[in-house]
């Protein structure tokens, strides 16, 4: 079975910003398409990862990088009061920078990820075109 990888990124961008610990979306191996989970379909789904935790360890490497240090103190203080971290970070670095510099960082890493996924469950993918970064 083969995976579009345009797919699987959109899943991750439609899943990331909900704040949950279990994940929301599920490659239904009958309709060979991605789906919601719900309890009726698990079992012929394959589950997807969990998209707010990949992009929360994906913001907390981001930052992490030596020359984001003053971003890492004054996201720090921003998401205090938040309950989604995604959601801050996203919107502080839209208004810096227009998030590019950590949209590429996120497509790569991600881009990993989802390959990791798909060799964990036997599938083979087609490179992303619309998720693309040469």
């Amino acid at each position: 079975m083969k995976i579009p990888l345009d797919d699987a990124f959109d899943c991750y961008e439609q899943s990331k910003r909900k704040v949950t610990l279990e994940p929301l979306f599920g490659y239904d191996t009958e309709k060979k398409e991605f789906v919601k989970l719900r309890d009726k379909n698990r079992n012929v789904c394959v589950v997807f990862v969990n998209s707010y935790q990949l992009c929360s360890s994906l913001i907390e490497e981001y930052l992490s990088q030596p020359s984001m240090e003053e971003h890492r103190k004054a996201f720090k203080e921003l998401s205090k009061n938040s309950s989604n971290k995604i959601v801050s970070f996203l919107w502080y670095f839209e208004h810096i920078d227009g998030c590019r510099d950590f949209e590429m960082f996120e497509i790569k890493r991600v881009s990993k990820a989802l390959k990791k996924w798909c060799k964990a469950n036997n599938f083979e993918w087609t490179e992303p075109e619309v998720y693309r970064i040469d």
